[in-house]
């Protein structure tokens, strides 16, 4: 907090200066500052190490860098400054094929090339990497963000330790460094060290460490953390197992463009077991066979569907559940995780898996099948019926649109009978009825109060009134579309409620739609299963409520 408060007097000594300065565009550069330091105090505050959008090859968006420009100018010349007034090197061997480094830059290749490094890990946030692939050095890298003198949340911690056990273990000589190999880069390697001889002494390791680095030390915060890291049941080098099963017809062939980014990236950190389905083997199938052989982790690799079949098998078991979205439209993730699910899919949804922490959400039970995401009658039925296999793999999302245009001009209306938790039955005229779990923006459908929460032990139903006049449909779904951005329910053309559970009837069958997946029944019986699956998530990140 300390640290928060320094960047935070900076920012409103440079907005007073910006109100009092008598030119405009010196008022435009303190704005600038002001702007950049708040938003720096904030990150410490939150311990977000992931403010700067550091990317996994160790480079910064041109975005952010401008943003942030006066904060990284303010480090670069005070590191500059302490790294010249230094006589430690940047380079030194805390034991054989490990070491702890200051930030490293292109006048240090010479020493890593004389000690065969072979991996680094950068544990910085707030500076760029040397481009590893682009320099065909051959070397590893990972980055875990972490703020000067700040500290990695544990599922970050865990993650760094076991990268650099992994690649010790394939005698890779390893160096870990953050901005002056002293604080960052010292907690990490101690959490190795720690780890790797289970009852050692924690003062022990930090002595030897600054034998041979004298200006390493750890804050009270760091060594709090670490103590309390440490005390922890699943610290530790030990991998955890994780299956994964993958549909590779999903996306239109998604998994094998996909497939060795993946596999490079969660191999290092998991025991892994890979399936993939076939026309004759379901993923739902696959996920039983993985009960079975009780993994830490079971994860989908594939569209909402194939999600659905493995979440199936999981939900009431405390297994955790990874999704790596590999579909046409990943609706799901897209709802879970905003609008980053739509920018970096695959990375994120990695890293997520890699972090390891899971978060309870609920799921929605339709007869005897799961739904994640939604339960569909009418519109939504009809556009996925129109956006079947084929025209995914040949237009992708195109196909949603064209099934949508498709539904609304030429769907059939339902009479449906309909009970509310334990109300009274009553009789809908409806062209559209969703049912939802949880859905994104773009899920327009399911918006008659905003976007649904997947934590709050509630359907929200939504309905659309039978009406002969096109235009009243187009109102209706303009409605919803405002809806969904406002979060607020209008209910002028539309209609919505929040219940627990609710049984749709139709006397000659209803055609419906879960998660993506064509279903046929007489009589649908749905009721939400509060906190029923822990589905891995990636740290929150400001902006991530923007569900668009």
């Amino acid at each position: 907090m300390p640290i928060a408060m320094y960047y935070m007097t900076g920012c409103i000594v440079a907005l007073f200066l910006a109100m009092v300065c008598p030119w405009w565009w010196i008022s435009l550069i303190l704005i600038w500052v002001a702007l950049s330091l708040g938003l720096v105090a904030i990150a410490y505050i939150k311990n977000n190490g992931m403010i700067f959008h550091k990317r996994s090859d160790g480079r910064i968006p041109w975005p952010v860098r401008v943003l942030f420009w006066p904060f990284m100018l303010g480090v670069y010349l005070y590191n500059r400054l302490i790294r010249t007034r230094s006589s430690s090197p940047t380079l030194q061997e805390i034991e054989p094929g490990l070491y702890v480094a200051a930030r490293l830059t292109p006048i240090d290749m010479a020493a890593l090339r004389e000690a065969n490094i072979g991996a680094v890990l950068d544990v910085t946030a707030e500076f760029e990497s040397l481009n590893w692939s682009a320099m065909d050095e051959g070397i590893k890298y990972l980055n875990v963000p972490v703020l000067d003198h700040a500290y990695p949340d544990f599922a970050s911690l865990l993650q760094a330790i076991r990268w650099i056990d992994s690649q010790r273990r394939q005698q890779r000589r390893v160096v870990v460094h953050c901005a002056l190999g002293r604080g960052r880069s010292v907690m990490v390697i101690a959490a190795y060290l720690l780890a790797r001889t289970p009852g050692s002494s924690l003062d022990d390791i930090i002595n030897h460490i600054q034998s041979v680095r004298r200006y390493a030390r750890l804050n009270r915060n760091q060594r709090h953390a670490l103590e309390a890291a440490a005390n922890q049941k699943e610290f530790g080098l030990s991998k955890p197992s994780a299956w994964l099963i993958a549909n590779p017809v999903s996306g239109g062939g998604k998994w094998p463009q996909y497939r060795g980014e993946i596999l490079a990236t969660l191999a290092p950190h998991f025991v892994l077991t890979v399936r993939e389905t076939t026309e004759t083997l379901s993923a739902t199938e696959l996920a039983k066979d993985a009960l079975n052989a009780n993994p830490d982790i079971v994860i989908a690799g594939g569209g909402d569907g194939t999600v659905n079949e493995v979440a199936t098998v999981l939900v009431g078991n405390q297994v955790r559940f990874g999704i790596l979205p590999l579909g046409t439209a990943n609706a799901l993730c897209h709802a879970l995780w905003g609008i980053r699910a739509k920018l970096t899919p695959v990375s994120l949804a990695c890293d997520a898996i890699v972090r390891g922490e899971a978060h309870h959400v609920d799921v929605a039970t339709c007869n005897d099948r799961i739904a994640l995401l939604i339960v569909a009658v009418g519109f939504e039925q009809q556009m996925i019926e129109f956006a079947n296999r084929d025209a995914k793999n040949e237009q992708g999302q195109v196909a949603y649109l064209k099934g949508f245009v498709n539904a609304v001009t030429q769907g059939t209306p339902l009479t449906l009978t309909v009970r509310f938790d334990d109300e009274d039955e009553q009789v809908l005229e409806t062209s559209s009825m969703v049912i939802a779990n949880a859905a994104p923006f773009s899920t327009v459908l399911a918006q008659g109060s905003g976007a649904p929460d997947i934590n709050d032990g509630k359907l929200d139903v939504t309905w659309i009134p039978t009406s002969d006049n096109l235009s009243t449909h187009v109102l209706s779904i303009t409605e919803l579309v405002l809806a969904g951005l406002t979060s607020e329910k209008l209910g002028g053309l539309t209609q919505h409620r929040q219940v627990t559970s609710l049984t749709i009837h139709h006397p000659e069958g209803l055609n419906y739609v879960i998660d993506g997946e064509l279903f046929q029944d007489d009589v649908l019986q749905i009721a939400v299963r509060p906190d029923a699956l822990q589905i891995l998530s990636p740290k929150p990140e400001p902006g991530d409520e923007l569900h668009l």
